[in-house]
């Protein structure tokens, strides 16, 4: 870990930041690239004795580095309105760092503030693979009920004959992360039908919307770089999206869009970055206004938080120990 700390001063909070790299049980792959260790900054927020937490995890696809991230901190001596924090993941972290303190405040513990319950049903995500890295995730696969399965062009039906020969019941979500063409989908998409496909995510690269209008399927789709990047989602394109609250930022634009999706009948499902347990647990205060959840980010690494979020098959279960929400000293 190394560690870097600044000081900007938030509605009389102290605001500093560390940088922090966790490190991934194994390669994390998806159409457009692979990860083996994940770059954050923990944000820590101070006052009147108070510290509150949160984790800043950085979007390239969407220019949000770390670089340019703490660059804007080191810069920044001053700043009252979380709409002009330049960074969406920067904000997102500041609001969970303060929900943290106002947490403790309280005096409650985070699952009963938040009025969670101690476990809740999440898809859970096997990245690309090779046919033998699927043949040794056998036993963890006919265990899940609900399968989220990172795909691009290359063995899409050898991969989903595997899966299914191993749990034909299983509700399965494809996330392409932009990687097919209009083309590729037209032609495989009668195919894809004979599975029980919960949806698809993000086929087409972000921008390219109308053309899934073009494509006849019972399968539906879920937005997720177009949703960021666009916002209005075509209900008649998109069933789903896909609400990751470090790409929206700050509670009042998130709740904005929760309320838009509502007012036009698109399903939720509330997901996460590769992240830690800091990322996942305050991300479950938007579980309730949410129709299913991809939240098994901290699974894949090798080492979270103490108390941390535990996965069990389908379910994510909360540790009222955890860090977040409870009063300390340091981190």
């Amino acid at each position: 870990m190394s560690i870097l700390i600044t000081t900007v001063i938030y509605n009389n909070y102290s605001i500093s930041y560390k940088k922090i790299s966790l490190k991934l049980h194994s390669k994390f792959k998806i159409s457009r690239g692979s990860k083996s260790t994940v770059n954050t900054l923990l944000i820590s927020a101070k006052k009147d004795g108070y510290k509150g937490i949160g984790e800043c995890v950085e979007y390239k696809r969407y220019n949000e580095n770390l670089k340019d991230i703490t660059k804007y901190l080191n810069n920044t001596r001053k700043q009252n309105d979380i709409l002009k924090v330049k960074s969406l993941p920067l904000q997102a972290a500041l609001q969970n760092a303060l929900l943290d303190i106002k947490i403790q405040r309280n005096r409650k513990n985070f699952i009963k503030f938040l009025n969670l319950k101690k476990e809740y049903k999440t898809f859970i995500t096997i990245p690309i693979l090779s046919i033998n890295e699927i043949l040794l995730k056998k036993k963890q696969i006919k265990k899940l009920n609900y399968i989220k399965i990172k795909l691009s062009k290359k063995n899409i039906f050898k991969t989903l004959d595997l899966i299914t020969s191993f749990n034909n019941k299983a509700k399965i979500i494809i996330d392409a992360n932009e990687g097919w063409t209009f083309s590729f989908l037209l032609k495989n998409i009668k195919k894809l039908e004979k599975y029980n496909i919960f949806f698809i995510e993000q086929p087409l690269t972000a921008g390219k919307q109308n053309k899934l209008k073009k494509i006849k399927t019972k399968i539906s789709f879920c937005a997720d770089e177009d949703f960021y990047l666009n916002k209005k989602i075509n209900n008649q394109i998109y069933k789903w999206v896909n609400l990751k609250i470090d790409k929206f930022g700050n509670d009042k634009t998130i709740k904005k869009n929760i309320k838009y999706c509502k007012k036009n009948k698109i399903k939720i499902i509330l997901g996460c970055m590769v992240s830690s347990s800091l990322s996942i647990v305050p991300a479950l205060r938007y579980a309730k206004f949410c129709n299913a959840l991809d939240l098994d980010g901290a699974m894949f690494l090798k080492k979270d938080y103490s108390n941390k979020v535990k996965y069990s098959n389908n379910f994510l279960k909360l540790n009222s120990n955890f860090i977040w929400g409870k009063k300390k000293a340091r981190v």
